[in-house]
């Protein structure tokens, strides 16, 4: 038996090396596919010497059977172990053993009793043990249906003659292949209950984290990105070594708007001169509220005649009436501009680059500025 579980840790794929629920279940796999390996192989020789010594053509569907079901063994351990395909090589073993059941069952027919329909139910736990619980309804399907035509179906009088020699039509009354029948329709009714309110858990799990994630990156009031994911894209296009223009954006006299008309039409004011400027850049560029009045803007891998013109034209649109519950309203705006790596190459450098050169954009009425040495 120890070395029967070394060969598995052996043959194991190396993904499935550690100590956790999923090795185990692949262990149980392997387990299952060199058992019937060593099953079907035995059975194979047994069949053989059988035909040599005897003339028995009874005996070759058999031995056809137990050489496909070998070969597809054999299959499934090369997919598994060489290719590292689990789920696929679980579905074809259980598909295996779902086959040597219907073989059973046609074969032999009521020689065997109930318990090629029973065995049935094998399926279902074998499926669940080593795939999932959608596994285990699709393997439900497919039973019931098998069971159906073996025993429903002579129950209602429509039977056929087996194909190999000594086989019996199967022999249950209605009543009992209705209640085995009853069976697997509740397991599969249960299992679709259980999977449809694990789908809706989950759509509400992943909505509730695609509104926390929002809530970490987005500014609530503009819809646009927030301080915090502003610092992290910086620190990101830094590292990553990109020529970037850096953009500080301060609204001049919003203050006296806030304090004539109040902070809704304030707010008002702030949520379309973001979308202005979320309508002028790019794409692959980032503006973010960086609090109050003021944002920022990274625009990537750009030159500064292009960056020249985002600036005139960020100060020209927003410059523009802004219609309001109170009426328009006229703003203006001060730029800063700092260049990624000739005015830094961290992020508290350039920011200071940007901001400092934002404060002369608004003491000479420019509208923007480059921070010096550019």
């Amino acid at each position: 038996m120890s070395q029967y579980l070394v060969l598995i840790n052996k043959m194991l794929p190396e993904r499935f090396s550690q100590n956790d629920f999923d090795s185990l279940r692949a262990r149980i796999l392997l387990a299952i596919i060199l058992f019937n390996v060593f099953y079907w192989f035995t059975l194979h020789i047994v069949t053989t010497v059988i035909m040599s010594k005897a003339d028995n053509p009874s005996a070759f569907p058999y031995h056809a059977v137990f050489i496909s079901i070998l070969a597809t063994q054999v299959f499934s351990l090369y997919l598994f172990c060489a290719k590292g395909l689990y789920r696929l090589a679980a579905h074809i073993n259980i598909l295996v053993i779902l086959c040597f059941f219907s073989v059973i069952a046609y074969c032999v027919g009521a020689e065997s009793g109930s318990g090629p329909y029973t065995n049935l139910l094998t399926i279902v736990a074998l499926s669940f043990l080593l795939l999932s619980l959608r596994a285990s309804l699709f393997w439900s399907l497919i039973c019931l249906v098998l069971h159906i035509s073996y025993t429903l179906l002579p129950a209602w009088g429509i039977s056929w003659q087996p194909v190999f020699s000594g086989g019996n039509p199967v022999n249950q009354s209605y009543f009992e292949s209705a209640a085995i029948a009853l069976v697997y329709s509740v397991l599969i009714a249960a299992f679709w209950a259980f999977m449809s309110q694990n789908k809706t858990l989950s759509k509400q799990l992943l909505s509730e984290r695609f509104a926390l994630d929002r809530q970490t990156k987005m500014d609530a009031l503009t819809g646009v990105s927030n301080r915090h994911f502003f610092d992290l894209q910086l620190t990101t296009v830094i590292e990553q070594q990109q020529y970037f223009a850096l953009l500080y954006i301060d609204l001049d006299n919003f203050k006296p708007i806030n304090d004539t008309h109040g902070h809704q039409v304030g707010d008002e004011v702030l949520r379309h001169v973001a979308l202005r400027m979320r309508r002028i850049i790019r794409e692959s560029d980032i503006v973010s509220r960086l609090g109050g009045d003021e944002f920022g803007i990274i625009l990537q891998g750009i030159h500064k005649q292009k960056v020249n013109e985002i600036a005139r034209k960020i100060t020209d649109e927003i410059a523009r009436p802004i219609k309001t519950a109170k009426g328009d309203m006229l703003i203006s705006c001060s730029v800063g501009i700092s260049i990624c790596p000739e005015h830094g190459t961290d992020a508290q450098s350039l920011v200071r680059s940007a901001d400092k050169a934002m404060y002369e954009a608004k003491a000479e009425g420019d509208g923007f500025c480059y921070a010096q040495g550019f």
